[in-house]
């Protein structure tokens, strides 16, 4: 890089490094991305999800075994059904 351009960018940003520059970029975008994380969190927290009451959720739980052994007794039938056509 040559001097003459190195002393005008340190006048007009007051840096007065390459390296100063990119940690510059660097904490720029670390600011963007925590600031978007905080609104992703607002966002959550402004839907109003809660806890679940624990029965509800075994309740909720049982319900998707139950669900995937429908689909499995499903499927077998219908495999059965193939076979003995």
């Amino acid at each position: 890089m040559n001097r003459e351009y190195e002393n005008k960018k340190s006048k007009n940003t007051g840096l007065t490094t390459c390296s100063e520059a990119g940690a510059l970029r660097l904490t720029r975008r670390r600011h963007r991305a925590y600031a978007e994380r905080d609104s992703i969190y607002r966002l959550i927290d402004n839907i109003g999800l809660r806890d679940m009451p624990k029965e509800l959720y075994d309740k909720w739980l049982h319900s998707l075994d139950d669900e995937a052994e429908k689909y499995k007794n499903e499927h077998e039938y219908q495999q059965v059904i193939r076979l003995t056509k």
